[in-house]
């Protein structure tokens, strides 16, 4: 950054997103670094952002208005439950989307994992992450995603890929 225009009068926060309030009254937490990028797909600037509650957000970077948004525990991925680690806890609440996405621009495909459980059951064992593929602008799953990546609690065994449905 130029430290002209740091210093210049005009640098500072030009708007600001709430998200909206939790169902299970625990506050929505970043990990992920948020993302700027202009999809070819709409010409326009996005800030994409991704919580430890497995949600995701496109913003119009110019005036923080919602443009599309997904939760992915209304479609059976709620986020890991650090209680379930026992006294490992490095993150409070929950586990969901912690490392920061990365984008094909080619595809306009936003790629990350997820943190969740092997179906309804929960606890350390039925951990699970999923390798997402979406598109950029509408947070729609790409075909072929999400992958549900699986090995064995405690080895160091190779993964093997299974679709998640």
């Amino acid at each position: 950054m130029d430290p002209a225009v740091i210093q210049g009068g005009s640098f500072g926060q030009i708007w600001r997103y709430t998200t909206p309030p939790p169902a299970n009254g625990q506050a929505e937490q970043f990990y992920a670094k948020p993302l700027v990028y202009t999809p070819s797909s709409t010409g326009k600037q996005i800030v994409l952002s991704f919580s430890e509650q497995n949600k995701i957000y496109a913003l119009d970077a110019v005036n923080g208005t919602l443009c599309a948004s997904r939760d992915l525990s209304l479609e059976g991925e709620p986020p890991f439950l650090v209680s379930d680690l026992g006294s490992c806890n490095d993150i409070s609440g929950t586990i969901g989307i912690t490392g920061t996405p990365v984008i094909d621009p080619t595809t306009d495909t936003v790629y990350f994992w997820a943190k969740s459980y092997n179906g309804a059951a929960t606890g350390y064992q039925n951990g699970a992450y999923r390798f997402h593929g979406v598109d950029a602008a509408t947070l729609k799953e790409r075909p072929g995603f999400p992958v549900n990546i699986q090995g064995r609690p405690g080895t160091f065994e190779s993964f093997r890929l299974v679709k998640f449905s």
